[in-house]
Formats: structure tokens, C-alpha cells, sequence
């Protein structure tokens, strides 16, 4: 769960840690209650989707960044037109103390990049980060905004096969190795492939990796033989592939895919999974 930013007439969630800087440069110390802080007790609650047990919230204000709220998780979906502010506002003062002015705190210490969701959503890191097709990006110098710029995070060719959402991607290389012979891996101790798959800055494959195919130790020559045979025959099947360009922040970058192939000795064919 992101904190939440108020731009203009809009409110969105932004994945910037930016009371943590603060934090941080303040010298203060995580054990276990929010870097000293506890909030919990005062019934804000950690979850796997909001590890922090709070969520700021930030207003960009006559070209400034001001923090005018700390909430509990989810009060702001759950209860935006009843916010707690008597107790927002002691936590602010609690940790700001006399820097707390008009109900809100200048964000002098941060200076970055806040990017704000404007397209559909393109990826998750699994921890904290998501993009965007389409963002907006404020640039913040010790808590001025100095700049306002339109990223553009992906590029959809018509000749190129698509890697928006979902499992595409994968289905595009299954379908391609299956024109492998995947035969072989049915001798190495019925250990079935995990492959790493590196799709890069330009769209091509660059690195195709197989996990848990070969151990490091009791393995023969003719098997390893066989491994760069297989190995190459794979490459062979998917080095033309091209797929569209995926950015972050509106640069391109190098995506790693993961593909977990199974055999199915009933039906005698090869299927994949998800990871």
C-alpha cells in the first residue's frame, strides 16, 4: 500500500518513501514500532500489503510538498469522509513537534522524483514499487516542485508481441521452446526445468538460464555435452522473439521472467506454470 498524494484536484496513491527519509536523517531508529514510534498502539496495524502499519498522506500546495496527515492502513479507502485528524495530528506533532504549522509539515528534507499513476498498471515489484504505462513526474528540490514531466513507461510496436499483463509472456516462450526437443530432460532424474529468462532494454532475449536441470557435482560429460546441445536449440527457438519496450520511470530496462515447465507422463506433453 502506497501513501497517498493530493495533486491538483486528484488524490492517488505514490510509492515514495518519503517520511522514512525523514526519519532516517533524523536519526531515528527502527526497533520494530515505525523507526520509535508507536503507532500500532493507537490502532494502526501492519499487514503484508502495509508493512509500515501507517500510510502518509501529501498535498503539493502552491508549488510545495507539505505531509498534512498520518493515517491508520486503509482509513483513507475505508473512512475518507470521517478521518481520525485529532489523532493525525498528534502523531505529526509527536514527530515534528513546533514544525507542525496550520495542521501540515513542509517536506524541506526530500528532494526526487514522485511519480503519479496516469495509464493503466504495468508492474509490481512484489515489495513496495509499481509502475505505470503513463505517469506523471514531479520533480521535488527540497520540497519546491521545479518541474512537471509526462513519462511514457511503454512502447506498443505493431510488429512486436505484447507484455502488458498476465502471462503472455510466458506462453509466447513456452509455445516456442516446445519446438525444442525437451525429450532429453526426462533422463536427468525427472528434474524439470525452472527457466530465467532476460528480455532486454531493446525487447530481444538476451540470456536464457535453466535452473535445477544440472548439479555441480555428479554429473557426466555427455550430460553436460547434452545440456549445451539442448541449451542452444532453445536459444535457436526464441532469439528472433521481439517484444514491445517496458520502461520504469520512463527509462527502459531489463526484465527477468521466470518459466516452471512440468511433465505430465499420463498425457505424455510438457505444461508450464506461474511462479
Amino acid at each position: 500500500m502506497g501513501d497517498l498524494l493530493i495533486y491538483k484536484n486528484d488524490t492517488t496513491q505514490v510509492y515514495r518513501l518519503i517520511l522514512e527519509q525523514y526519519f532516517k536523517q533524523a536519526g531515528y531508529t527502527d526497533n520494530g514500532q515505525l523507526f520509535g514510534f508507536s503507532f500500532r498502539g493507537d490502532g494502526m496495524q501492519a499487514s503484508t500489503n502495509c508493512w509500515r502499519g501507517y500510510q502518509a498522506m501529501y498535498k503539493v500546495e502552491h508549488d510545495s510538498l507539505f505531509l498534512i496527515h498520518i493515517l491508520r492502513c486503509g482509513e483513507f479507502r475505508y473512512k475518507r469522509n470521517s478521518l481520525d485528524i485529532v489523532t493525525s495530528d498528534k502523531r505529526m506533532e509527536e514527530i515534528f513537534k513546533d514544525r507542525v504549522v496550520d495542521h501540515k509539515v513542509f517536506i524541506d528534507w526530500y528532494s526526487g522524483d514522485i511519480n503519479i499513476p496516469d495509464g493503466k498498471f504495468l508492474r509490481f515489484d512484489g515489495i513496495f514499487h509499481r509502475s505505470f504505462e503513463r505517469e506523471i513526474s514531479l520533480t521535488i528540490h527540497k520540497g519546491i516542485l521545479n518541474a512537471v514531466v509526462n513519462l511514457q513507461n511503454y512502447v506498443d510496436h505493431p510488429n512486436r508481441i505484447n507484455r502488458r499483463y498476465g502471462d503472455s509472456i510466458k506462453k509466447v516462450f513456452y509455445e516456442n521452446i516446445m519446438h525444442a526437443d525437451l525429450n532429453w530432460l526426462l533422463t536427468v532424474d525427472e528434474i524439470y526445468p525452472n527457466f530465467k529468462i532476460m528480455i532486454g532494454k531493446n525487447g530481444s532475449i538476451e540470456k536464457v538460464t535453466m535452473i535445477n536441470v544440472l548439479g555441480d557435482d555428479e554429473t557426466s560429460e555427455f550430460d553436460r555435452k547434452q545440456y549445451r546441445h539442448f541449451h542452444r536449440s532453445i536459444m535457436r527457438q526464441v532469439r528472433m522473439l521481439r517484444f514491445d519496450i517496458l520502461k520504469d520511470e520512463g527509462k527502459k530496462i531489463v526484465e527477468t521472467i521466470y518459466l516452471e515447465m512440468s511433465y505430465d507422463s499420463n498425457d505424455k506433453s510438457w505444461t508450464y506454470r506461474n511462479w
